[in-house]
């Protein structure tokens, strides 16, 4: 979705069109980005561009709702959690390009020792794609309490 779901950084090529100097975004360019928390890196990815395609053209889940998990830990140790549900959020005013760059892509999960994520196999890449896009959160729906 765009925002962490837990405090690190993410970092992403970036093309900035009034830098006489740099290339402008097109097929044949290559990006990168990546992620880390508390000092290490965790996941790498890059996106070779093939083709520019309409943001209507993005496969299925990219354009669904958007559902996340909101989990948290309880003060008292040993406790339940206070929060731990599976929420659809609502979203209005969508702003996005007309087109999208698409291509080829790789992920790289870097092991931790203390990140679970990082013990998942990557099996297959779909695509790789860029595009940028704005909405407003409205609220949401829980659709499920663990609590």
């Amino acid at each position: 979705m765009g925002f962490h779901k837990k405090f690190g950084y993410t970092h992403k090529s970036t093309y900035h069109r009034m830098n006489p100097q740099m290339p402008e975004l097109a097929v044949g360019s290559k990006m990168k980005g990546w992620l880390s928390a508390h000092g290490e890196r965790l996941m790498e990815g890059t996106l070779d561009i093939k083709e520019k395609i309409k943001y209507e053209d993005l496969p299925k889940p990219i354009l669904l709702p958007f559902f996340n998990i909101r989990y948290f830990p309880s003060i008292v140790p040993g406790a339940p959690a206070s929060v731990h549900d599976l929420i659809r959020l609502d979203a209005k005013d969508f702003r996005n390009d007309e087109y999208v760059w698409a291509g080829e892509g790789s992920l790289k999960l870097i092991p931790s020792e203390i990140e679970e994520f990082t013990r998942l196999k990557v099996k297959e890449i779909e695509g790789a794609y860029y595009f940028e896009n704005g909405c407003t959160i409205t609220g949401g729906e829980v659709l499920h309490s663990w609590v």
